[in-house]
């Protein structure tokens, strides 16, 4: 079985697999196999981001980001 979680520097990150979605928006999921992979969004990605309503996988999307940073702080 495919392990569903990559750990990077103690945190785990979401890592989308075909058993498990991210989010019920498939736009997010989409979205979040490029941030994963560290690829520039477009702009219409941009604008589903806004448009989502899958507010929790959204946070946690922004926060794997956050969290990719070297200045995490908390």
């Amino acid at each position: 079985m495919e392990n569903d979680f990559v750990q990077e520097n103690n945190n785990f990150l979401v890592k989308v697999s075909k058993f498990m979605q991210f989010s019920f928006d498939t736009n997010l999921n989409k979205i979040a196999e490029k941030v994963e992979a560290n690829e520039r969004l477009t702009f219409d990605e941009g604008v589903a981001l806004y448009k989502t309503l899958d507010l929790n996988a959204l946070g946690k999307l922004a926060d794997s980001v956050r969290r990719k940073t070297d200045f995490v702080l908390t």
